[in-house]
């Protein structure tokens, strides 16, 4: 009897030295969308009604759903969703002028644009979902060096490695000014969520997760950040961004 103690004494001691994922609760557990459910071009957006930070069905979400969803997600700054709800808005679906429905979103050179990192572009047919080819030849830039997470100029060589692809093989390719800071912005932002805000130095397993699955990856250890992501920051990385795409 004493030695089982002594073990569970020092099992409770063993697991007290290591910080714990932040627990996931069942509101907000994982759930792949069904058939009839609503999504985006977006993999963020997606990864919220996913996760039932905004409606799981991905309809009828209002400006304030979405900044709720994101801060409580992400700890998103709630002004950084003004922009973009306020474009979205315009090709809502949900006969009303204040929410949108997540599959709006795909209206080309709205939100969703050319040179997606992991997205065909619209020319080619499904820019909604996932591709994989796509992907691995945006993520061909870290995963070929063997790096263990991504850093912000590993993010901005593999968009630069996407767009160079684009312009080759996409005869109507037409990346407007509005996607170009589109997509700056996304490669910041992905690399801040996943990573930090100053570096990104995001893991490349939990970047996988999040484009692939269009989850947050509690189970593999991701945290939600302690600190507001606010518009300073994502200005500052984007800067980083451009700096290393030239």
């Amino acid at each position: 009897m004493r030695s089982s103690i002594l073990s569970l004494s020092f099992l409770a001691l063993a697991a007290s030295a290591y910080p714990q994922p932040r627990a996931v609760t069942d509101q907000h557990e994982y759930q792949a969308p069904r058939a009839d459910d609503s999504r985006s071009p977006c993999p963020m957006l997606n990864t919220l009604a996913n996760h039932g930070y905004i409606a799981r069905n991905g309809k009828n979400i209002s400006l304030a759903d979405m900044q709720a969803g994101f801060e409580a997600s992400i700890n998103l700054e709630p002004v950084i969703s003004v922009g973009p709800f306020s474009i979205g808005v315009t090709a809502s679906t949900t006969g009303r002028n204040d929410t949108l429905n997540l599959h709006d979103l795909l209206k080309h050179n709205l939100i969703e644009h050319d040179v997606s990192l992991s997205r065909k572009d619209a020319y080619f047919g499904d820019a909604l979902n996932f591709d994989e080819e796509v992907w691995a030849g945006t993520s061909a830039v870290w995963r070929d060096t063997k790096a263990t997470t991504v850093s912000i100029e590993a993010a901005a060589k593999g968009r630069l490695a996407r767009l160079a692809k684009v312009k080759v093989e996409n005869p109507e390719y037409n990346l407007t000014s509005a996607g170009e800071a589109a997509g700056l912005g996304e490669t910041a932002l992905f690399v801040a969520v996943m990573g930090d805000k100053v570096e990104g130095n995001a893991r490349v397993d939990w970047v996988d997760i999040f484009f692939r699955e269009s989850r947050l990856p509690f189970a593999e250890g991701w945290t939600r950040s302690a600190d507001v992501i606010t518009s300073e920051h994502l200005a500052n990385m984007t800067a980083k961004v451009v700096e290393f795409s030239s």
